[in-house]
C-alpha cells in the first residue's frame, strides 16, 4: 500500500524533528579535552620543590637559583648545569664540589669570576694529587689562571710528573722534585714563558729578537728561583747553580 499525501507529510515532519534534535544534542556536549601531560603553573612547581627538594623537581623549576640547589641532598651535574656561570660560581663558593668545579672550568671564561674559588680548584683544595688532576683536566683554563695570577705565560703538558702540585698559599709549583717560586718570576721581563713538562721545566728566555730555552729536567730535586737577574737552582746542599741556555 502506497503512502498518501498526508502520510508523506507526516514522515517529512518527523525527519526534520529528528535532525533538529540531533543538532541540539551535539551542541550541548562538552568539548573533548586535548590529550597530553597536565600544565602546571610556576607557583605549583615551586611549591612542589619546596616540599620535596629532589633533583627531578629542581629540573622542573623555570628559574632555579643557587639557593635552590643547596637544598638538594645529592644534586646531579645536570642540576648544576641548569644554573648560569655566575650562579655556578656562587654555588661552588658556598658548597664546593670538585666534580662540579671541573665542569665549571671547562670554560676558560669562568676563570676570574671568583679568585678564592680559582685558587681552591687549581690547588686541588690543598690536595696534591687533586691539583694535578684538575690542571690536566682543564689545561686551557689552567694556563689562563696562571698567566693572570703570575703575569707570565704557562703551558702544562698532560703528562706532568706524578708528584706535581700547585701550592696557592706559598705560590709554588713542584714538578718531578723541583719546586719553582712563581713570585720570583712575576716581574722578570726576559723570561716570557714557562713550560711544565714531564720531568721538569723549560724556561723560554727572550733576548733582543731571539728566544732560547733553558731546561731543568731530570731526577735532581731542589728549588728554582730568580735572583739578581739570574735563574738559579739550589739542590739538597743549598748550593745555588746558575741556569743558562
Amino acid at each position: 500500500m502506497r503512502p498518501n499525501k498526508k502520510d508523506k507529510k507526516l514522515i517529512f515532519i518527523t525527519l526534520i524533528l529528528i535532525m533538529l534534535n540531533a543538532f541540539y544534542v551535539t551542541a550541548d556536549e562538552p568539548p573533548i579535552p586535548n590529550e597530553g601531560p597536565p600544565i602546571l603553573n610556576q607557583d605549583q612547581l615551586q611549591t612542589d620543590f619546596q616540599q620535596y627538594p629532589t633533583p627531578e623537581n629542581f629540573n622542573q623549576l623555570p628559574d632555579p637559583t643557587p639557593q635552590d640547589l643547596l637544598k638538594i641532598q645529592n644534586p646531579t651535574i645536570q642540576n648544576f648545569q641548569k644554573l648560569d656561570s655566575n650562579e655556578q660560581a656562587d654555588y661552588l663558593s658556598q658548597k664546593y664540589d670538585n666534580k662540579f668545579a671541573t665542569d665549571f672550568y671547562q670554560k676558560p671564561d669562568n676563570v676570574g669570576k671568583n679568585q678564592e674559588l680559582d685558587n681552591k680548584y687549581f690547588s686541588g683544595d690543598n690536595t696534591p694529587s687533586q691539583s694535578r688532576a684538575n690542571i690536566i683536566a682543564n689545561t686551557d683554563s689552567s694556563q689562563k689562571y696562571f698567566q693572570s695570577k703570575y703575569s707570565k705565560a704557562y703551558e702544562f703538558n698532560t703528562d706532568i710528573a706524578q708528584d706535581f702540585t700547585f701550592n696557592a698559599n706559598e705560590n709554588t709549583l713542584t714538578n718531578n722534585g723541583k719546586t719553582l717560586s712563581l713570585e720570583s718570576l712575576r716581574a722578570v721581563s726576559d723570561i716570557i714563558k714557562i713550560q711544565v713538562v714531564k720531568d721538569g721545566y723549560i724556561f723560554i728566555k727572550k733576548e733582543k729578537d731571539q728566544e732560547s730555552p733553558i731546561s731543568i729536567k731530570g731526577d735532581g730535586t731542589g728549588k728554582i728561583e730568580y735572583n739578581n737577574q739570574q735563574l738559579t737552582f739550589a739542590g739538597k746542599d743549598n748550593q745555588k747553580n746558575e741556569l743558562t741556555s
